[in-house]
Parts: C-alpha cells; structure tokens; sequence
C-alpha cells in the first residue's frame, strides 16, 4: 500500500486519535497520506514523523500545536505537506520552515504572525503557498520569487500589501481575496502579466 486516506474523522467522531497514528505509522511503504480532522495532536505527530517514505502528507486539523510541528519538520522527504489549522503560531512556523524539500505548502489559519510568515519565506523551493487566514502583511512573502501560486487571502493585506504582491513576477494563480485591497490595489494586481485568468 503507498497511499492511505482516513480523513476527517476516519473512524468515530474524534478520529483516529494518537493510538491509530501509531498504527498507521507502522505502515512504512506509505507514500501519500490524509489523515485530515482526526484529532492525533502532538503525540500523534511524533509517529507520524517516523514514516520517512511518506512525500506527501495532509495532517490539517489535528491539534498538533508548535510541538507537533517540530516533529513534523523532521520528515525531509516531504515535498507537499498540508497542515492547516493546527494551532502553530510563529514558533510552529519557524520548525515547517526548516523542511528544505517541500515544493507545496498549506498553513492557512495557524496565527503564524508576521514572525512566521518571515520564516516561511526562506523556503526557496516552495511554488505552491496557502498561507490564508494567519495575520500576516505581504512583505516577507512577496519576496518569494519562485512561487507560482500564491493563497494569500484574509490577511488584511490592503493596498500597500497589493502593492508588494504585484511585483511577484512569476505568479500564475492568486488568490487575494478578502484583503480589502481597494481600486488602487486592483488595479496593481491587474498588471500582473503571468496570471491565469
């Protein structure tokens, strides 16, 4: 087997918990998993992180806090990792921004603060970001030029954040919404010549 899903709430209503993370992290030929909403919380991480086959993970919802990230920055065979709403604030940032190989990351809704969205923007082999969600300005992020998609809404980004985001010239797909950009900030995003439509 190298791909497993049991996400949200694989099994009962508070998932699989720590104990089927355990379970599940004996199965070391995983490549793929989804383990989304099951409640493993930082315990649950720690088994997971054994699992150095695993290249793609989804662990969004599961309470793992800044401890759980740092046990999941352990895994450096990642290459996309999708780890939403878990609590990590700018210290969980600081450890998913040591993960050198992730092409692909999801941490919207983490209050990571402008602190970790610092962080997150050394991850010079990231193209793919959903940093929604996590009261952070455009500054750091748009200094990363090898995004080509780029989810950045509801942050209150504003029109000075438009700004910042426009000069990102290599971006293909953006989502700004809910950033209260203005007129001005639509009309600078509206130069943004590689954007798909």
């Amino acid at each position: 087997l190298q791909s497993l899903k049991i996400g949200y709430k694989g099994i009962g209503y508070r998932g699989i918990g720590p104990q089927g993370a355990q379970q599940i992290a004996t199965m070391k030929n995983l490549q793929r998993l989804n383990i989304e909403s099951n409640y493993i919380g930082t315990e649950g991480a720690q088994h997971i992180a054994t699992m150095r086959n695993l290249q793609t993970l989804n662990i969004a919802w599961n309470d793992l806090e800044p401890q759980g990230a740092e046990q999941i920055a352990r895994m450096k065979n990642l290459h996309t990792l999708n780890i939403e709403r878990n609590g990590l604030g700018p210290y969980g940032a600081q450890q998913i921004a040591r993960m050198r190989n992730l092409h692909t990351l999801n941490i919207r809704g983490n209050d990571i603060g402008t602190r970790g969205a610092q962080q997150i923007a050394r991850m010079k082999n990231l193209h793919t970001l959903n940093i929604g969600g996590n009261f952070i300005g455009a500054t750091y992020i748009a200094q990363m030029k090898n995004l080509h998609t780029l989810k950045i809404a509801k942050n209150s980004l504003g029109t000075r954040g438009a700004q910042q985001i426009a000069r990102m010239k290599n971006l293909q797909r953006l989502d700004i919404g809910g950033n209260d950009i203005g007129p001005q900030g639509a009309q600078q995003i509206a130069t943004m010549k590689n954007l798909q439509r």
